[in-house]
């Protein structure tokens, strides 16, 4: 894995996912969201919002990160794949994400309130505070 893009994901609490509907249209959001070493995200969300119903039809996301700060002008582009967590996965990842996101483990008690990890399949790294800017893509991920 590439360290730049880690530290990126490391850096952020928030990024943007897409999700498409039932229509085949897109529909994104804000969420908070951990990182783990390999790439891998795990984010939680309603069973009662537009994109958990999405990714029961569809497992395809496509995420957005940003690090604009001063000089520094970075953008994440990434493609996965969403998983629903269940039993000890669960409860391994989930730790995880409330490491970094500790103002989130208030849903924990929510019955409503299901994770997902997401397994990339394509990052684009984008660098345009350098010159020349420095652009490249990761594929092929594996657990």
């Amino acid at each position: 894995m590439d360290k730049r893009i880690l530290d990126v994901l490391q850096s952020q609490h928030l990024c943007t996912i897409s999700t498409v509907n039932q229509e085949d249209k897109s529909e994104s959001a804000l969420i908070g969201f951990a990182e783990m070493p390999n790439l891998s995200l795990i984010f939680g969300t309603a069973s009662t919002s537009r994109k958990y119903h999405n990714l029961r039809q569809n497992t395809s996301v496509a995420l957005v990160f940003n690090l604009i700060n001063g000089q520094q002008k970075l953008s994440i582009q990434y493609e996965g794949t969403a998983e629903q967590l269940t039993g000890d996965e669960l409860v391994k990842l989930k730790e995880i994400f409330f490491a970094k996101n500790p103002q989130a483990k208030s849903y924990d008690l929510d019955p409503h309130q299901v994770f997902f990890k997401v397994t990339p399949i394509w990052i684009r790294y984008s660098d345009y505070s350098v010159n020349p800017h420095e652009i490249f893509e990761l594929a092929a991920f594996s657990d």
